[in-house]
């Protein structure tokens, strides 16, 4: 079955509306690991991210912090 091209831009919109909701996600990702590695503590948010969560952990073990 063809698919109009109406149709295909619509499909190829969608989806990149999606790879750049998952880009802003990954970036912000980083952005937090970034922080947790320079000291600083994360927001709650992102912290739900269960790398965000581990490599936060990790620092505060390595400076004999108490871990949340």
């Amino acid at each position: 079955m063809k698919i109009s091209k109406d149709a295909q831009i619509k499909l190829f919109e969608h989806r990149l509306r999606r790879l750049k909701g998952v880009y802003v996600q990954l970036g912000a990702i980083l952005e937090s690991i970034e922080a947790a590695l320079d000291g600083q503590e994360p927001s709650d948010f992102m912290l739900s991210f269960p790398i965000v969560r581990r490599v936060y952990d990790l620092v505060c073990l390595s400076k004999n912090k108490e871990v949340l």
